[in-house]
């Protein structure tokens, strides 16, 4: 057999070398299998995150009962806006009273029969959990609360019911209701009665109301329009009219030299008292309740008049 024609060309085969490799080349080598192993995994967690967010998005448009809170929970949230800003309810005018359009007259009927009482006022100092306080005395209630209507009915009815007798069981009542009155009410008032019979002249120098007198006379600056302030007190016959009339001027003066100099008279004051002398159980030489009043306010208005000059 002969031999095989050769090409002219000459294959090359990829020569392989069976050395053993450098400890260099086998570090870098492993490096890039790291790096390629890294960059690996990050693509698939991405694939997986996005993955997980679609599912989330497209389970949640699925899920419809949590829509339905959601969207019960804003529909109460607007109602209760709405509650908040809703509008009140319009009053009706017609079954509005109109207070204010009725006459003049009509009005000062109405005070009249609200306010006024032919018997006086009687008021007395009481204890109110534990505060010294007013307590009222009448046969017939008083519809004070109709003067809290307006300003307009406190100006027009106050005076009507100020104008009634204000009678005091003791100095201490009447301290206590004048001590907490304003100006404007205290020049309403026009007749005053205090009734002290326990005191026999002495004007509380003992007892309960020892010491009240005073605070309470000097209370009634202010009441520019009294006409009179009457005492009821009781009178033994060795107590004489200046005896009584000093012990007044006592506890009274700051009173009647307010009244002086707003009268520009010193003797206005004693004027205005008027003591009616109740006599004791034991009636002695005075023989009826009239006649000792009478003695009594005569001799005593002198003697104050006297003391004030």
């Amino acid at each position: 057999m002969g031999e095989a024609r050769s090409s002219g060309r000459l294959r090359k085969r990829p020569r392989i070398s069976y050395a053993q490799p450098d400890d260099e080349e086998l570090l870098s080598v492993a490096a890039t299998a790291d790096e390629k192993r890294r960059s690996d995994d990050e693509e698939s967690d991405t694939d997986t995150s996005s993955e997980s967010d679609e599912q989330s998005s497209s389970s949640d448009e699925e899920f419809v009962p949590n829509d339905r809170k959601k969207r019960k929970t804003n529909r109460t949230a607007t109602k209760t806006k709405e509650k908040k800003t809703a509008t009140p309810k319009r009053i009706n005018k017609r079954k509005v009273f109109r207070w204010a359009a009725l006459p003049g007259e009509l009005r000062n009927m109405i005070y009249s029969i609200c306010f006024s009482r032919e018997d006086g006022i009687v008021f007395s100092s009481t204890r109110d959990h534990g505060k010294r306080t007013i307590g009222q005395y009448t046969t017939c209630g008083l519809n004070a609360n109709l003067l809290l209507l307006n300003k307009a009915t406190y100006v027009e009815g106050g005076p009507v019911l100020y104008r009634n007798e204000l009678i005091f069981k003791g100095p201490l009542a009447m301290y206590t209701f004048f001590a907490t009155l304003s100006p404007t009410p205290k020049a309403w008032v026009q007749n005053v009665t205090v009734n002290e019979k326990g005191s026999n002249g002495y004007f509380g120098s003992y007892g309960t109301d020892a010491g009240c007198f005073h605070p309470a006379f000097t209370s009634l600056i202010g009441t520019t329009n009294l006409r009179r302030l009457k005492m009821v007190i009781e009178l033994r016959p060795h107590i004489t009219a200046l005896e009584v009339a000093s012990r007044i001027y006592r506890e009274a003066h700051f009173w009647l030299d307010a009244v002086g100099r707003e009268k520009a008279d010193k003797k206005a004051g004693a004027e205005l008292i008027h003591v009616e002398g109740v006599p004791p159980r034991a009636r002695w030489h005075w023989s009826t309740d009239q006649e000792v009043s009478v003695i009594a306010d005569n001799e005593l208005r002198s003697r104050l008049e006297d003391l004030l000059e």
